[in-house]
């Protein structure tokens, strides 16, 4: 997601409390302020059942958080409810 204009330390605890919540994956902030799910697995476990797994999380995940997320750091671009 991009960089966040507002709220930004409670999108940053959000992002924090999330991270011990998820499994393969994790949230990190970039060089330019944007927000990255990202994920890192050894070379020896890459096959197609582990990347169909990690693509599952991802999509799982960002439908669970993304709009919280979006509506905590950018209010005035996306207007959702927040799960909270």
């Amino acid at each position: 997601m991009p960089a966040p204009e507002e709220n930004r330390e409670a999108l940053l605890r959000f992002f924090l409390v999330k991270n011990a919540e998820l499994r393969d994956v994790h949230f990190a902030i970039g060089p330019e302020e944007s927000i990255y799910l990202m994920t890192q697995i050894p070379i020896n476990e890459v096959d197609v059942e582990r990347l169909d797994e990690l693509v599952g999380a991802t999509l799982t995940y960002i439908d669970e958080i993304y709009p919280t997320a979006m509506t905590l750091g950018l209010p005035t671009l996306y207007r959702r409810r927040p799960r909270i």
